[in-house]
């Protein structure tokens, strides 16, 4: 048996008969925080700092805090008692190899370090007013006493904004949506993929990512079908207004004033396609109807003659606004037949 047999023998030998895994647990460094020099009112430049290297500030009660890192320590001891030490310590890190049989005594033990560690857990949640407004109340008297620091002084406009600061750190650790999920743990299981478990797993992949696509094309061409109609209906609208201010415009430059009917029909087309634009939801579009009714409404219109001097502007306006939404029409809307194909 050569060396590739080999290995891929022993491989196999090691996922058929243990498990490969590791105990993690996290959130318990959130109820500890790094005393400042502020605190201490120690400037770094004093003696009294040289070799300072920090300290911890524990926020929750040292009975709860203890209870909690037992309950993480056992769970890590679970993995740790029944792993096979020297294929352990060839994983290198946290990684354990367990032996299938050890497997369900591993779990069961797990379990119930991971029940007391969110026993814990919730006994600090009951408490959480209490225990916060108690590391609260510190860091205030913290902040005073800190104050008589002059270096402390020059660090911070107030008292009271040194003070947020510093009480800013317990509401961050001490949150009540973080309390709901952390401190936790879990079991982490690494999966070993021989070259035929790996060929089969990346064969389900590649089905995966295709039925994926499948279902998005589905979706795109059920979106389709769906938006055709409306947009179909859409280019309508827009087609029957530029026909009714081509009209409107023709009929300014041929008598040089706006005639009542041609208005009332401009206005009486802004009304009732103002709804499906809304429907639509066509804001550009129903700008651009809002702008030719305004218009409209404030020319002036006259059967015969000329209008009165002063309400020339109110036509020239309307006019200009004829002309822009047009001129924005031409540009969106096809040819008359393209706009046949679509439509019917």
């Amino acid at each position: 048996m050569d060396k590739v047999d080999k290995v891929i023998f022993e491989v196999r030998r090691l996922a058929e008969e243990g498990v490969i895994c590791q105990a993690e647990v996290w959130g318990l460094g959130a109820f500890e925080v790094q005393v400042l020099l502020e605190e201490l009112g120690i400037p770094p430049a004093s003696a009294r700092a040289w070799g300072l290297r920090g300290g911890r500030r524990l926020l929750i009660p040292g009975d709860l805090y203890a209870r909690m890192r037992a309950a993480a320590r056992r769970a890590r001891e679970a993995v740790d008692r029944r792993s096979l030490r020297a294929i352990s310590a060839v994983l290198g890190g946290s990684w354990r190899y367990v032996p299938a049989a050890a497997w369900e005594g591993l779990v069961r033990e797990f379990e119930a370090a991971r029940a007391e560690l969110a026993a814990a857990r919730e006994a600090l949640r009951a408490d959480l007013e209490a225990i916060r407004a108690e590391a609260l109340a510190r860091m205030e008297e913290i902040a005073r006493e800190a104050w008589r620091s002059r270096w402390v002084r020059s660090r911070f406009p107030s008292q009271e904004a040194f003070r947020e600061i510093l009480q800013g750190r317990v509401y961050e650790r001490l949150d009540e949506a973080r309390l709901a999920r952390e401190p936790d743990a879990r079991l982490r299981v690494f999966a070993l993929l021989l070259p035929a478990d790996l060929a089969e797993e990346q064969a389900r992949e590649a089905a995966a990512r295709e039925a994926l696509r499948q279902a998005r094309e589905m979706a795109r061409a059920q979106a389709e079908e769906m938006v055709a109609p409306l947009r179909a209906a859409l280019l309508e609208l827009r087609a029957r207004l530029a026909a009714e201010l081509e009209a409107a415009a023709a009929s300014l430059a041929a008598h040089g004033r706006l005639n009542p009917k041609v208005r009332a029909r401009v206005i009486r087309a802004v009304r009732e396609l103002r709804e499906l634009a809304s429907f639509a939801q066509d804001p550009e579009f129903e700008r651009a109807l809002n702008a030719v009714e305004q218009a409209a409404r404030r020319a002036p219109a006259c059967a015969r003659g000329q209008p009165p001097a002063d309400r020339r502007p109110d036509l020239e306006h309307f006019e200009a606004v004829l002309q822009a939404v047009l001129d924005d029409l031409r540009k969106e809307l096809p040819s008359p037949e393209g706009i046949r194909k679509i439509i019917f």
